[in-house]
């Protein structure tokens, strides 16, 4: 069947989106043919259904015949249902949904990071209380520094 977005001048033949839990992580694959006038495929992520934010964003391969595999992996899913979008993206910048999937974490010590690559500041959110160690290379100077949270709702911890 072909998903494309019909007089926008692109289109897609989209044989298959999955995603799959595995060790704390989800895998997302999709097969596409008859990739015409697509600018690059983009991969979104809810925890809700509603207010999708664009994780993953690949150019398309291109092609009239045979099939185009691709896959990604969310190392930060969200716990419980993460609900994943594909769109094409035509070279005007028209986009257009494919087909969602839904993909239930069940994972007792989730937590999430942010912004990755980190600069100055990395937060961290978990629903867990948790420690942990970060390391880092600063001017060939390896930095560790424990840092221990109680309290799951605290916004700051205190480092040891």
């Amino acid at each position: 069947e072909n998903f494309g977005a019909g007089g926008t001048g692109f289109a897609l033949e989209l044989i298959s989106f999955t995603g799959t839990h595995t060790k704390g992580w989800v895998d997302l694959n999709w097969v596409t043919s008859a990739e015409e006038g697509i600018a690059y495929l983009a991969v979104e992520r809810s925890d809700n259904g509603n207010g999708y934010t664009e994780e993953y964003r690949v150019a398309a391969k291109g092609g009239t015949g045979g099939q185009n595999t691709y896959s990604w992996t969310d190392m930060a899913p969200y716990n419980g249902n993460n609900y994943y979008r594909l769109s094409e993206i035509g070279m005007q910048g028209d986009r257009k949904v494919l087909k969602t999937v839904v993909v239930h974490v069940d994972t007792q010590y989730s937590f999430r990071l942010y912004p990755n690559p980190a600069a100055e500041e990395l937060n961290i959110e978990s629903q867990n209380a948790f420690s942990f160690r970060i390391s880092w290379a600063t001017n060939a100077r390896l930095r560790r520094d424990r840092i221990g949270c109680r309290d799951a709702t605290a916004s700051r911890c205190e480092e040891s």
